[in-house]
């Protein structure tokens, strides 16, 4: 797994951060498919787009270990999302698990 945070700080994207690599998503599959891949160890030295100028410095949402709890229970989590991007990001990352037979 490779560390990193993720922060909603609109209501229709997010940034996912590791200790190199930065990046907006505006789309929830994208930014699933992004999250999923770190979670299982892939590296971003590799990835295009790294936005430096976007790095998080202060509060943030979520690291990791939160997704995949959240992935883990989200039958009983997504009733408590309020905002439809962060809904639909924690579904495809939870299908994601599900597809690859990891729940």
């Amino acid at each position: 797994m490779t560390n990193f945070i993720y922060d909603f700080r609109t209501e229709t994207g997010i940034y996912i951060q590791t200790d190199t690599y930065c990046h907006y998503f505006d789309c929830a599959r994208s930014a699933a498919d992004a999250a999923y891949a770190l979670l299982q160890g892939e590296s971003t030295d590799h990835w295009d787009n790294n936005q430096p100028e976007n790095r998080i410095t202060d509060c943030w949402h979520g690291d990791q270990d939160d997704l995949i709890e959240i992935v883990k229970d989200w039958d009983n989590c997504k009733d408590s999302t309020d905002v439809l991007f962060a809904s639909v990001f924690f579904e495809e990352v939870m299908l994601l698990f599900l597809v690859n037979g990891q729940l």
